[in-house]
């Protein structure tokens, strides 16, 4: 299978192509990766509560727009 990035992980290496890059663009980008890498608890969270509830279970997607 092939070696699939995060949105966060392909902006970083397209940056790499940039000589100079300053330093808050990459706390920002940590902060994204920290973001990113909350985002599957949350939606574990959500889809566990949704079941207990009765609740439709939403896809990824739907939920990311919530």
């Amino acid at each position: 299978m092939e070696n699939r990035k995060t949105a966060v992980e392909w902006l970083v290496s397209e940056l790499y192509m940039f000589n100079e890059v300053p330093e808050s663009v990459y706390k920002i980008i940590n902060q994204a990766k920290e973001m990113e890498n909350s985002r599957p608890q949350e939606y574990a969270e959500f889809v566990i509560r949704c079941d207990r509830m009765g609740m439709k279970i939403l896809n990824f997607e739907d939920w990311m727009k919530l």
